[in-house]
């Protein structure tokens, strides 16, 4: 893996590529989408962030004022201003986004807000509808699983939360919510099951597939 590792680092620009990343809540989407970008230089982009954004701080507006602040050049540091919400309140975030995930209007100025960020290469990004209705183009599409138990604990380490209860809960309303997306990018995805896996083992079995499309 060295040498798969120093090849990528090497490599120019113009063999970025769009990297799209599927999978349940809590299955380290996240960790994985950083772990990416930071090592080789693409930037990184959580779909899901855009709709806890909205839950947080506009979950009352229309469609045409959403419309209107995600043409905002700004839209990314906007977004990422709800990393900056404590503990809880992220969590809470989380369960809103899910449910405002339904509105199709919703989904289609969210997915085409990205698609407008990423039109150049060298890009990772994470979330719903990512390798389907939002990506189709990306070179290499990632659905990532873990069984329910292993998600429960590293969302609860991830948290520093000790409410295993209501953490499970929490995921599997978000389950049953966006089971049929995950459906739909299981047909075009390549699956890597995390539950016994490293942050590390992940990261290079996706960097395989990375490489399989630069070459």
């Amino acid at each position: 893996m060295e040498l798969l590792h120093t090849i990528l680092q090497n490599f120019n620009t113009n063999k970025l590529i769009k990297i799209a990343i599927d999978g349940y809540a809590a299955v380290g989407k996240t960790s994985v989408e950083e772990a990416i970008a930071n090592q080789y230089g693409y930037q990184f982009i959580d779909s899901g962030l855009f709709y806890r954004y909205v839950s947080y701080y506009h979950n009352n507006y229309s469609i045409d004022q959403i419309k209107q602040i995600f043409d905002e050049e700004q839209i990314l540091k906007l977004i990422n201003s709800i990393k900056h919400l404590n503990k809880e309140q992220y969590q809470e975030s989380g369960i809103r986004a899910a449910q405002i995930s339904a509105n199709n209007e919703l989904r289609d100025i969210i997915n085409e807000t990205i698609r407008k960020i990423v039109k150049s290469k060298g890009f990772v990004v994470i979330g719903y509808d990512i390798t389907t209705l939002c990506l189709p183009d990306a070179e290499v599409k990632i659905i990532l699983s873990a069984d329910v138990e292993t998600r429960v604990a590293r969302r609860a380490f991830q948290t520093n939360l000790k409410d295993y209860i209501n953490i499970f809960n929490n995921i599997l309303e978000r389950d049953v919510i966006s089971q049929s997306l995950i459906k739909q990018a299981y047909n075009v995805s390549y699956e890597i099951d995390t539950t016994k896996l490293t942050l590390s083992e992940v990261v290079d079995m996706i960097l395989i597939q990375v490489f399989k499309k630069i070459l």
